[in-house]
């Protein structure tokens, strides 16, 4: 997350540092922000994808987004800044998979919820309450299903997409 003025600033630092653009037909520039709250994603040689974020998001998402209130009650100080606990993490990762992008994205948010509940296994059993109130109870039991079928994988393959296919 940089400040808007930073961001070309930015840009200019991750592409001499070997940064591309994720997906090759992005316009190698940031001339057009528009209405987006990012750039498109860069990643290096290393596979380590990065999102350049002026804000977090467009402010009638942030006004609306269910995960907000309970983002704000439930936040952690990492290097002094504040963070979304595990458990909001978790939710949102499920509900931005599932529902704002309506699986649009395919199966990759099971990777970053694999990566939440490796580093903190305590936060499945903590977020009943929030999948509840999302309505998301079934889709996270889904999602662990999946998930521990392909425990071994680092990246999607046909197997994963044809499992999340069945189930979703």
């Amino acid at each position: 997350l940089v400040g808007k003025k930073d961001l070309k600033k930015a840009y200019k630092l991750l592409r001499t540092s070997g940064y591309t653009y994720f997906n090759n037909d992005s316009n190698d520039g940031i001339k057009y922000i528009r209405d987006k709250h990012h750039i498109p994603p860069m990643v290096n040689e290393a596979r380590v994808v990065v999102e350049l974020h002026y804000r977090i998001t467009k402010s009638s998402i942030f006004k609306s987004c269910p995960l907000t209130n309970i983002a704000f009650l439930e936040k952690e100080k990492c290097d002094g800044v504040n963070v979304p606990s595990d458990r909001v993490l978790l939710a949102h990762t499920l509900y931005h998979g599932i529902l704002h992008h309506e699986l649009m994205s395919g199966p990759i948010f099971l990777l970053d919820i694999k990566s939440i509940l490796v580093k903190n296994i305590c936060v499945d059993n903590s977020i009943n309450h929030i999948l509840k109130k999302l309505k998301l109870s079934n889709e996270y039991e889904q999602a662990k299903s999946l998930i521990e079928s392909c425990k071994n994988k680092e990246s999607v393959d046909d197997l994963l997409f044809k499992k999340f296919d069945h189930l979703f």
